[in-house]
């Protein structure tokens, strides 16, 4: 990262935190985007660990979650939930719980829905990261309004279908059975219906992707009647079998497959 008076210097997080504190937009960003490299280029577990403490104590965090409500200077928005998601994707568990406590996931949620492609692709990045800590992480942010959020952006007929895939992405970070802990199935339910719609979707990435979250539901080893009866009711079934049966491509029925394979694999074992 340049400095104002050296081209070649990167800033320390002396002055990072100064260019934050300044008030000076380019000096922000300047400064997010120092924050960001200096983190992603420290290889030493170690010593990443202690830079974050001192960006925690220095501030970092309840500045970056200022940032996310920048709604007039969305670049800042974005660099700044890139730091957060740095933060919690690859700190130490006392760390990320640093970015939950400073309020940044409802905020996070809340930005899910804006216009900006850009930004909403850093916020749900920044999600999916989250999620994919650790099943405590994963649960934390179930417990906001992220499924709400998520089935009512889905069910907009105007949301693009870059945006659907990537909101699909972020459904199977949130089903994922992170260390072989599946998430509450009560949290995870309602978004049945939803991926069971997307089956029918003109985009082959959206179909293949709902196939894939609704996998990661009916894992087999947490499979259970309550889970198999919502994915019946839903309708699920049928268009899968109809995925099966299609001209689809072989990525596409692969993914049918898998589900279809272990909602069979529950029956077989209960009529044993």
């Amino acid at each position: 990262m340049k400095t104002e008076n050296n081209a070649q210097s990167p800033l320390t997080l002396k002055e990072i935190m100064q260019y934050i504190q300044s008030g000076e937009t380019k000096k922000e960003l300047t400064a997010l985007r120092a924050a960001d490299k200096m983190l992603d280029d420290e290889k030493n577990k170690s010593k990443f660990n202690s830079i974050i403490n001192k960006m925690i104590a220095q501030g970092m965090v309840s500045s970056c979650v200022e940032y996310l409500v920048a709604f007039d200077r969305p670049t800042l928005q974005r660099e700044a939930a890139s730091v957060l998601s740095c933060i919690a994707m690859y700190g130490e568990s006392d760390q990320w719980k640093v970015v939950i406590e400073a309020n940044a996931i409802p905020r996070m949620i809340d930005l899910l829905s804006y216009p900006s492609r850009k930004l909403t692709l850093s916020i749900t990045t920044a999600l999916i990261r989250i999620a994919c800590v650790d099943p405590e992480a994963r649960d934390t942010v179930l417990e906001y309004e992220i499924v709400e959020a998520i089935i009512s952006i889905l069910r907009n007929a105007n949301t693009s279908i870059s945006r659907q895939i990537h909101l699909i992405e972020l459904i199977e970070a949130l089903c994922w059975d992170c260390e072989a802990t599946p998430p509450p199935f009560e949290c995870i339910e309602p978004l049945i219906p939803v991926l069971t719609e997307l089956l029918d979707h003109e985009s082959r990435q959206v179909v293949i992707d709902a196939c894939m979250a609704l996998s990661k539901i009916t894992e087999r080893k947490h499979l259970d009647a309550i889970k198999v009866a919502s994915v019946v009711a839903a309708g699920a079934v049928p268009k899968l079998l109809r995925v099966l049966g299609s001209d689809a491509s072989a990525s596409t029925r692969e993914q049918a497959v898998e589900c279809v394979g272990n909602l069979v694999d529950w029956w077989s074992t209960r009529q044993t």
